[in-house]
């Protein structure tokens, strides 16, 4: 829960420009990628009883927001 609260507040000054419009350095950039780390170590956490662990419902509504292009 805490992951996405802090993007959320990451995200919320964020006007998903694309990159050549953005000011240098851009914060965004970062936090996505942050956010990508920390949603692949979500997804990574072992199986128990060879069940997938789903990921928390609250994960879901930023699931594009920090999926690569490519994983869609």
């Amino acid at each position: 829960m805490e992951l996405a609260a802090e993007f959320s507040r990451a995200m919320t000054p964020d006007p998903l420009l694309p990159p050549e419009l953005l000011p240098h350095p851009w914060p965004g950039q970062g936090a996505r990628r942050l956010s990508q780390e920390c949603w692949t170590a979500l997804r990574a956490l072992p199986e128990a009883q060879d069940t997938p662990t789903p990921l928390p419902r609250l994960f879901h509504l930023y699931s594009d927001a920090i999926t690569a292009p490519d994983e869609r």
